[in-house]
């Protein structure tokens, strides 16, 4: 029987995530009211391409296992549902079949020094540390403002800050955090390291470590390219907004930042 490219893999893979996840969400043990099949399924899909998007408060509307299903399906969008799998059967020690690395390989670009089970092992490693940090920092601001259930909320944030997903338990999002620097620095930092990703990351603890070693091109291309569109979109928001009080320059900098 003729196997399937792994790129329709990869695609039908996410769509039966999705679907999956949609049938979970509907369930009335993950909600509190009464969702409709349609807002299930978008939350499903925003939450598996890391969009970011909601038709519904997801905070008010889903009870801890929803959310918890929400922030499984940001994850797997956010890693890649290959990577994740395949890094399940590397801890239980089975090996990875050609197959399956090739769809792995199809999924994201590696190094050539690196093997894909050191690639992926490396990936989940790299994501779950930024994430249990981001999550702990998020958690001990949450805790002093006094919001509840501070420990999940700032896990969630955290995952979904790294993802890039835009995924927020709270009903105003993250406006009533808007002036607070801790908070805005941390989502920042988080973002900026799930996208830029973990070879850039990779990159710069090689030429930390190691002497006369300078960054490869396609980390100084991303690196580049990145701080452009942030310097100017952070003007952009900036110039655009009416500042009547010298006051509320850094405030509506750090907005304009935080958008981007």
């Amino acid at each position: 029987m003729k196997r399937l490219h792994p790129a329709k893999i990869l695609v039908l893979g996410y769509l039966l995530y999705s679907i999956v996840g949609c049938l979970i969400l509907s369930l009335p043990i993950c909600h509190v009211g009464s969702i409709k099949l349609l807002d299930a399924y978008f939350t499903a899909i925003s939450a598996v391409s890391t969009t970011g998007l909601a038709t519904i408060d997801i905070g008010r509307e889903y009870n801890f296992l929803g959310q918890a299903v929400i922030l499984l399906l940001v994850q797997l969008g956010g890693i890649g549902y290959m990577t994740f799998s395949s890094f399940i059967l590397l801890c239980t020690s089975q090996k990875l079949s050609a197959y399956r690395k090739k769809i792995g390989a199809s999924s994201f670009a590696f190094p050539k020094d690196f093997s894909i089970q050191e690639f992926i092992s490396s990936v989940i490693i790299f994501s779950f540390l930024c994430e249990c940090l981001g999550a702990i920092a998020l958690s001990l601001i949450f805790w002093q403002k006094g919001i509840e259930h501070w420990a999940w909320n700032g896990l969630f944030h955290s995952v979904s800050a790294f993802c890039t997903a835009g995924l927020s338990l709270f009903s105003d999002g993250f406006i009533s955090f808007q002036t607070d620097i801790a908070c805005n620095l941390v989502l920042a930092v988080l973002a900026i390291l799930g996208s830029l990703g973990f070879i850039v990351s990779l990159d710069f603890y090689k030429k930390w470590t190691q002497e006369n070693r300078s960054l490869s091109f396609t980390t100084q291309v991303i690196l580049t390219v990145s701080g452009l569109f942030l310097t100017l979109g952070t003007f952009l928001f900036f110039g655009l907004e009416t500042i009547t009080d010298r006051s509320s320059l850094f405030r509506e900098g750090m907005i304009g930042f935080f958008q981007v």
